[in-house]
């Protein structure tokens, strides 16, 4: 079993746990200490991470002039080739005029599509064609998990001092929320809706625009829920369930409709309904009506 902790890390700081040639030159005798899937693992693990694996090649280049952008090229297409199941020559004539950086943002992609760190600490490990997955090995891979144990309580429905970031995206989130507008910036003080329903049992999935952040709903609206904890915990139960694909319904059914007492089903539903009140109302500003 891995020990992330001690083999990735350094002195608190993510690393490679090999020299860079261990992966990028192979034409070194670095190249032959470990095999292929290992390599994979490895860069997959430390990317997952936000490890910027770049800066490592530039790197190597800079201090190292007798090796060529076409070496690491080629070394990048094994493992290109391992992800991808393509012949490493088709995968050095695809790449042969594109700039290095290019090819390494698709290795990291492939990565991310194929790379798998279970949240319950079992191995990590690389999908490939033969992998067969079961409902329980999504589950475990569902990092989302984590997330829904940061929103103990109620304070993840708006709080003044945490983030609520799926786990390896929290440099690229604070990249993009550095110079995106107050429309287009992530909103992470509040705990987060990537799906709505269960995608894992779904007949249907339909996707559709982001929920967006409407402050009086997703702010104000959360604040005062608060105030009412047994309101607040149903609300939160079920948001959590939801990001562990755990609930069965799209939104949580009212199961006394006529009891006028207020219920957390019904603080759920204005939570969600209000943003689709939002935009139908703006198209209905625009002269389009659901004739």
């Amino acid at each position: 079993m891995t020990n992330f902790p001690s083999y990735y890390y350094l002195g608190g700081k993510l690393i490679l746990p090999r020299p860079i040639r261990t992966y990028f030159d192979s034409g070194a005798h670095e190249w032959n200490a470990i095999g292929v899937r290992q390599k994979l693992l490895d860069l997959g693990y430390v990317t997952y991470m936000g490890y910027d694996i770049y800066q490592n090649i530039e790197e190597l280049l800079e201090s190292h002039h007798y090796i060529q952008e076409f070496e690491i090229k080629y070394s990048i297409g094994a493992l290109m080739s391992e992800l991808s199941g393509r012949s490493s020559d088709a995968i050095s004539d695809r790449y042969e005029n594109v700039p290095l950086k290019e090819m390494v943002n698709d290795l990291i992609d492939l990565l991310a599509y194929q790379y798998v760190l279970p949240h319950d600490g079992s191995e990590h490990y690389i999908i490939d064609k033969n992998t067969r997955f079961t409902d329980l090995d999504i589950l475990k891979a569902n990092q989302w998990n984590i997330v829904a144990d940061q929103c103990c309580g109620n304070e993840a429905l708006f709080s003044d001092n945490q983030e609520y970031i799926y786990p390896g995206d929290e440099k690229f989130i604070h990249k993009f929320n550095s110079s995106a507008n107050d429309d287009t910036r992530f909103i992470l003080n509040t705990i987060p809706y990537p799906f709505q329903g269960n995608p894992l049992t779904a007949k249907v999935i339909i996707l559709s625009l982001n929920a967006g952040h409407i402050t009086r709903v997703n702010e104000y609206f959360a604040k005062i829920l608060q105030r009412y904890p047994q309101l607040a915990e149903g609300v939160m139960v079920f948001m959590r369930d939801n990001l562990r694909l755990r609930v069965k319904d799209f939104m949580p059914e009212v199961y006394n409709p006529s009891d006028r007492h207020p219920n957390y089903q019904d603080a759920f539903n204005m939570l969600a309904d209000w943003y689709w009140y939002d935009i139908l109302s703006k198209l209905e500003k625009e002269g389009l009506t659901s004739e």
